[in-house]
């Protein structure tokens, strides 16, 4: 096992690598805007249609704009961040059972019609995994950072299920509650016993 102070190291390396990914996200919107007219946000997750079941992995490169893109940098740098002490591999396990479950969720549930897009599922996806970890580890540590979590992103309910707020939003419940069952459903699989 790494010496604390090489974990550190290396714990940082990897923040650093992992905010990159977050500026390509970035970078896509910039493309988007300047050379596709926001036309790419057409290939984002469009429900029922199983002829464009790649949706499901564009669909969170995809945003509606700035601010959309920028409430999920943030969610993404902050949880991602939390989670990113586990390891690359947990990370990015998480991100898939979030983007794979939530866009799941999204095809068999969402109004045939819509099109899907944004990181916001698996922002959701790292919230639920943090806070599964309490429910299902139960150390010290990770009860502390769900309980945590739960008061500093507590708000996130309400964007999980279906309401007025969010229609007139135009906010996917579905991707936000699908991303949450992807997150939970992690935190179980990937906890460490004992």
């Amino acid at each position: 096992m790494p010496q604390p102070r090489k974990r550190n190291q290396i714990y940082w390396q990897s923040l650093y690598q992992y905010l990159w990914i977050i500026a390509a996200l970035w970078g896509v919107e910039i493309v988007d805007r300047l050379f596709f007219g926001n036309r790419l946000e057409g290939l984002g997750l469009q429900p029922g249609n199983w002829t464009h079941w790649e949706g499901i992995f564009l669909a969170p490169l995809l945003h509606g704009g700035w601010g959309h893109l920028l409430s999920n940098s943030i969610g993404l740098a902050i949880l991602g961040a939390i989670i990113l002490v586990r390891g690359w591999r947990v990370l990015l396990r998480v991100s898939i059972y979030a983007i794979i479950v939530g866009g799941l969720f999204v095809m068999f549930v969402a109004g045939n019609g819509s099109i899907h897009i944004g990181a916001s599922g698996v922002v959701y996806g790292y919230w639920a995994y943090i806070i599964g970890l309490g429910f299902y580890e139960r150390t010290g540590t990770s009860i502390l950072w769900a309980i945590v979590i739960i008061i500093v992103y507590g708000g996130f309910v309400y964007g999980m299920f279906p309401s007025e707020a969010n229609s007139i939003t135009r906010i996917s419940w579905q991707g936000h509650l699908g991303g949450a069952l992807g997150g939970f459903f992690a935190a179980k699989q990937l906890r460490k016993n004992g």
